[in-house]
């Protein structure tokens, strides 16, 4: 029997999704799940840098990852967050897609595969990696690479179960 996914809020990244945000919590109050999707739709952000998906127990885990993304034969390994593109010049102007799948592995070890594409570079980008949450995954956020920009187009949603 399958067990139904539930849903997080739409997240309205225009404007910073509130005030101007370079972090949006995706979903938080999370507790015993094993699955979780992360879908960013035509995100664009002012300034230069990537997407960057951190997970959290009670606090956010921003070191640990084990992650290599590629983008046009360019790899880039990570340790600070599970990132879209190798690719630094994602900027403004850019809208980008992507869904990361997060699958708790064992105990608080979760795996990530990720997919996306940048549609003004007509680009295909992919990930895959994992990190130790030390506890319990509470949280979710999109922040980016240097936590510098500031998101200004685009909506993200998660689903878990």
């Amino acid at each position: 029997m399958a067990i139904d996914w539930s849903y997080g809020s739409l997240q309205d990244l225009t404007n910073g999704g509130a005030d101007n945000l370079t972090a949006i919590t995706v979903i938080s109050g999370l507790s015993n799940v094993d699955s979780v999707t992360v879908m960013l739709k035509r995100f664009s952000a002012s300034g230069t840098g990537a997407p960057l998906l951190q997970l959290g127990d009670a606090s956010w885990v921003t070191s640990g990852y084990v992650w290599s993304c590629n983008y046009t034969g360019t790899t880039t390994t990570v340790t600070t967050g599970f990132l879209y593109s190798p690719n630094a010049g994602q900027g403004a102007g850019d809208q980008c897609s992507v869904v990361w799948e997060l699958r708790r592995v064992k105990n608080d070890i979760w795996q990530c595969f990720s997919t996306g594409n940048e549609a003004t570079k007509n680009s295909v980008r992919t990930g895959v990696g994992t990190v130790d949450v030390g506890g319990d995954l509470q949280k979710l956020q999109i922040t980016s690479t240097g936590g510098s920009i500031t998101f200004d187009n685009g909506d993200a949603i998660a689903r878990y179960r």
